[in-house]
Protein backbone atom coordinates (compact mmCIF):
# COMPACT_ATOMS: atom_id res chain seq x y z
CA UNK A 1 0.00 0.00 0.00
CA UNK A 2 1.16 3.60 -0.26
CA UNK A 3 2.00 6.02 1.86
CA UNK A 4 -1.02 8.03 1.48
CA UNK A 5 -3.40 4.83 1.97
CA UNK A 6 -1.36 3.95 4.97
CA UNK A 7 -1.89 7.01 6.61
CA UNK A 8 -5.31 7.27 5.72
CA UNK A 9 -5.89 4.05 7.42
CA UNK A 10 -4.44 5.80 10.76
CA UNK A 11 -7.22 8.56 9.93
CA UNK A 12 -10.08 6.52 9.54
CA UNK A 13 -9.26 4.94 12.90
CA UNK A 14 -8.76 8.24 14.60
CA UNK A 15 -11.82 9.68 13.61
CA UNK A 16 -13.70 6.41 14.98
CA UNK A 17 -12.07 7.44 18.05
CA UNK A 18 -13.25 11.08 18.07
CA UNK A 19 -16.54 9.79 17.52
CA UNK A 20 -16.47 7.87 20.78
CA UNK A 21 -15.14 11.25 22.77
CA UNK A 22 -18.47 12.52 23.79
CA UNK A 23 -17.07 14.81 25.95
CA UNK A 24 -14.43 16.34 22.99
CA UNK A 25 -17.70 17.16 21.01
CA UNK A 26 -19.75 18.37 23.71
CA UNK A 27 -16.53 21.34 24.34
CA UNK A 28 -16.34 21.69 20.44
CA UNK A 29 -19.89 22.66 20.30
CA UNK A 30 -19.82 25.13 22.77
CA UNK A 31 -17.19 26.67 21.62
CA UNK A 32 -19.30 26.74 17.99
CA UNK A 33 -22.09 28.18 19.85
CA UNK A 34 -19.68 31.19 21.26
CA UNK A 35 -17.71 32.15 18.14
CA UNK A 36 -20.22 31.16 15.87
CA UNK A 37 -23.73 32.75 17.08
CA UNK A 38 -23.33 34.48 20.54
CA UNK A 39 -20.26 36.95 19.62
CA UNK A 40 -21.25 37.21 15.75
CA UNK A 41 -24.81 38.59 17.19
CA UNK A 42 -23.38 40.94 19.59
CA UNK A 43 -20.90 42.26 17.22
CA UNK A 44 -23.43 42.35 14.28
CA UNK A 45 -21.45 43.07 10.53
CA UNK A 46 -18.43 44.83 12.47
CA UNK A 47 -17.66 40.58 13.18
CA UNK A 48 -16.93 39.97 9.16
CA UNK A 49 -15.43 43.47 8.61
CA UNK A 50 -12.68 43.12 11.61
CA UNK A 51 -9.88 41.73 12.59
CA UNK A 52 -10.61 41.41 15.74
CA UNK A 53 -12.70 38.50 14.40
CA UNK A 54 -9.47 36.72 14.03
CA UNK A 55 -9.85 35.48 17.60
CA UNK A 56 -12.28 32.89 17.29
CA UNK A 57 -10.56 31.53 14.27
CA UNK A 58 -7.48 31.80 16.40
CA UNK A 59 -9.19 29.86 19.93
CA UNK A 60 -11.35 27.34 18.05
CA UNK A 61 -8.51 25.15 17.06
CA UNK A 62 -6.40 26.13 19.58
CA UNK A 63 -9.02 24.97 22.71
CA UNK A 64 -10.54 22.23 20.87
CA UNK A 65 -7.25 20.14 19.72
CA UNK A 66 -6.50 19.85 22.75
CA UNK A 67 -8.63 16.97 24.24
CA UNK A 68 -8.49 15.30 21.42
CA UNK A 69 -4.67 14.67 20.47
CA UNK A 70 -3.77 14.17 23.80
CA UNK A 71 -5.62 10.66 23.13
CA UNK A 72 -3.40 10.23 20.31
CA UNK A 73 -0.49 7.66 22.19
CA UNK A 74 -1.23 8.12 25.93
CA UNK A 75 -5.12 6.80 25.22
CA UNK A 76 -3.57 3.76 23.22
CA UNK A 77 -1.31 2.84 26.11
CA UNK A 78 -4.50 3.40 28.34
CA UNK A 79 -5.89 0.77 26.23
CA UNK A 80 -3.62 -1.32 25.73
CA UNK A 81 -3.84 -1.15 21.75
CA UNK A 82 -0.54 0.46 21.88
CA UNK A 83 1.44 -2.05 21.15
CA UNK A 84 -0.91 -3.74 18.10
CA UNK A 85 -0.76 -0.43 16.50
CA UNK A 86 3.15 -0.55 16.67
CA UNK A 87 3.18 -4.32 15.82
CA UNK A 88 1.58 -3.65 12.21
CA UNK A 89 3.40 -2.87 9.49
CA UNK A 90 2.82 0.49 9.00
CA UNK A 91 5.42 3.06 8.74
CA UNK A 92 6.32 5.58 11.73
CA UNK A 93 6.15 8.07 9.39
CA UNK A 94 2.19 7.06 8.70
CA UNK A 95 1.16 6.42 12.08
CA UNK A 96 2.72 10.48 12.66
CA UNK A 97 0.72 11.77 9.35
CA UNK A 98 -2.45 9.86 9.90
CA UNK A 99 -2.56 11.40 13.81
CA UNK A 100 -1.57 14.56 13.66
CA UNK A 101 -3.82 15.31 9.88
CA UNK A 102 -6.89 14.09 11.69
CA UNK A 103 -6.21 16.34 14.62
CA UNK A 104 -5.58 18.95 11.75
CA UNK A 105 -8.35 18.38 10.22
CA UNK A 106 -10.79 18.15 12.91
CA UNK A 107 -10.08 21.48 14.29
CA UNK A 108 -9.67 23.22 11.21
CA UNK A 109 -13.07 21.99 9.79
CA UNK A 110 -14.19 23.90 13.07
CA UNK A 111 -12.91 26.60 12.14
CA UNK A 112 -14.94 26.81 8.84
CA UNK A 113 -17.68 25.74 10.24
CA UNK A 114 -17.40 28.80 13.22
CA UNK A 115 -16.84 31.13 10.19
CA UNK A 116 -19.75 29.90 8.12
CA UNK A 117 -22.29 29.94 11.21
CA UNK A 118 -20.97 33.45 12.18
CA UNK A 119 -21.49 34.64 8.51
CA UNK A 120 -25.39 33.21 8.61
CA UNK A 121 -25.63 35.30 12.03
CA UNK A 122 -24.93 38.30 11.17
CA UNK A 123 -26.90 38.12 7.91
CA UNK A 124 -30.19 37.19 9.95
CA UNK A 125 -31.16 40.38 10.25
CA UNK A 126 -31.57 42.55 7.02
CA UNK A 127 -28.66 45.28 6.01
CA UNK A 128 -29.03 48.02 3.94
CA UNK A 129 -26.13 47.12 1.59
CA UNK A 130 -27.67 43.66 1.26
CA UNK A 131 -25.88 40.56 2.28
CA UNK A 132 -22.51 40.76 4.39
CA UNK A 133 -19.23 39.04 3.09
CA UNK A 134 -16.02 38.41 5.13
CA UNK A 135 -13.60 40.89 4.18
CA UNK A 136 -10.96 39.05 2.43
CA UNK A 137 -7.76 39.59 4.73
CA UNK A 138 -10.16 38.72 7.49
CA UNK A 139 -11.19 35.15 5.81
CA UNK A 140 -8.13 34.43 4.07
CA UNK A 141 -6.13 35.49 7.02
CA UNK A 142 -8.48 33.82 9.44
CA UNK A 143 -8.46 30.71 7.95
CA UNK A 144 -4.71 30.31 6.98
CA UNK A 145 -3.71 30.99 10.48
CA UNK A 146 -6.35 28.96 11.81
CA UNK A 147 -4.81 25.66 9.73
CA UNK A 148 -1.20 26.77 11.24
CA UNK A 149 -2.50 26.79 14.64
CA UNK A 150 -4.28 23.87 14.15
CA UNK A 151 -1.18 22.26 13.18
CA UNK A 152 0.79 23.70 15.97
CA UNK A 153 -1.28 21.84 18.52
CA UNK A 154 -1.90 19.13 16.94
CA UNK A 155 2.53 18.55 16.72
CA UNK A 156 2.66 19.34 19.99
CA UNK A 157 -0.45 17.20 21.36
CA UNK A 158 1.90 13.72 19.80
CA UNK A 159 4.80 15.52 21.38
CA UNK A 160 3.16 15.38 24.78
CA UNK A 161 1.04 11.98 24.66
CA UNK A 162 3.87 9.96 23.11
CA UNK A 163 5.48 10.36 26.79
CA UNK A 164 2.43 10.32 28.61
CA UNK A 165 1.53 7.47 30.69
CA UNK A 166 -2.18 8.89 30.62
CA UNK A 167 -4.44 10.70 28.87
CA UNK A 168 -5.38 13.03 31.67
CA UNK A 169 -1.47 13.64 32.61
CA UNK A 170 -1.60 14.65 28.62
CA UNK A 171 -4.60 16.74 29.31
CA UNK A 172 -2.90 18.17 31.81
CA UNK A 173 0.54 19.16 30.03
CA UNK A 174 -1.36 20.86 27.64
CA UNK A 175 -3.12 22.59 29.35
CA UNK A 176 -0.50 23.83 31.39
CA UNK A 177 1.59 24.61 28.56
CA UNK A 178 -1.14 26.78 26.77
CA UNK A 179 -2.26 28.55 29.97
CA UNK A 180 2.01 29.55 29.85
CA UNK A 181 1.82 30.51 26.59
CA UNK A 182 -1.17 32.76 27.12
CA UNK A 183 0.90 34.32 30.21
CA UNK A 184 3.40 34.87 28.11
CA UNK A 185 2.12 36.53 25.56
CA UNK A 186 0.37 38.99 27.59
CA UNK A 187 3.08 39.66 30.13
CA UNK A 188 6.14 39.29 27.36
CA UNK A 189 6.24 42.73 26.98
CA UNK A 190 7.62 43.56 30.04
CA UNK A 191 10.80 41.43 30.18
CA UNK A 192 11.28 42.56 25.98
CA UNK A 193 13.53 45.77 25.63
CA UNK A 194 11.60 48.74 24.91
CA UNK A 195 13.32 49.66 21.45
CA UNK A 196 12.39 46.14 20.46
CA UNK A 197 8.97 46.93 21.44
CA UNK A 198 8.79 50.06 19.88
CA UNK A 199 10.01 48.70 16.70
CA UNK A 200 7.16 45.85 16.68
CA UNK A 201 4.43 48.41 17.09
CA UNK A 202 5.88 50.38 14.36
CA UNK A 203 5.56 47.71 12.23
CA UNK A 204 2.14 46.76 13.26
CA UNK A 205 1.35 50.38 12.45
CA UNK A 206 2.76 51.05 8.80
CA UNK A 207 3.04 47.95 7.35
CA UNK A 208 -0.64 47.17 6.89
CA UNK A 209 -3.08 44.14 7.68
CA UNK A 210 -2.13 42.34 4.69
CA UNK A 211 2.00 41.98 5.74
CA UNK A 212 1.28 42.23 9.25
CA UNK A 213 -0.73 38.55 8.88
CA UNK A 214 1.80 37.57 6.45
CA UNK A 215 4.31 37.97 9.03
CA UNK A 216 2.01 35.97 11.73
CA UNK A 217 1.76 33.40 9.15
CA UNK A 218 5.04 33.08 8.74
CA UNK A 219 6.43 32.72 12.48
CA UNK A 220 3.64 30.57 12.91
CA UNK A 221 4.74 27.79 9.84
CA UNK A 222 8.53 27.95 11.27
CA UNK A 223 7.49 26.99 14.30
CA UNK A 224 4.74 24.24 13.12
CA UNK A 225 7.98 23.09 10.83
CA UNK A 226 10.12 22.57 14.10
CA UNK A 227 7.72 20.77 16.01
CA UNK A 228 7.13 18.36 12.99
CA UNK A 229 10.88 18.04 12.81
CA UNK A 230 10.90 17.08 16.96
CA UNK A 231 7.71 14.56 16.30
CA UNK A 232 10.00 12.84 13.86
CA UNK A 233 12.89 12.73 16.18
CA UNK A 234 11.33 11.74 19.07
CA UNK A 235 8.69 8.93 17.44
CA UNK A 236 10.73 5.36 18.44
CA UNK A 237 8.80 2.72 17.87
CA UNK A 238 10.64 0.27 20.13
CA UNK A 239 11.21 2.56 22.71
CA UNK A 240 7.02 3.07 22.98
CA UNK A 241 6.96 -0.78 23.01
CA UNK A 242 9.40 -1.23 25.71
CA UNK A 243 6.99 1.92 27.52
Amino acid sequence: MSFAADAGAVAWKEMRELVRQKSTLASAAVLLAIFGVVLPAQDGPRFVSSLGSLGGFLVVPFATIVAFIADAFAGERERHTLESLLATRLPDRAILAGKIGTAVAYGWSLVVLSAALALATVNLRPHPGGTLLYEPTVLLGGLGLGLLVALLMSSLGVLVSLRAATVKQAQQVLALSVALVTVLVFSGGAVVPAEWRRSLLRFVATAGETRVLLAAGALLAAVDLVLLALCLLRFRRARLILD
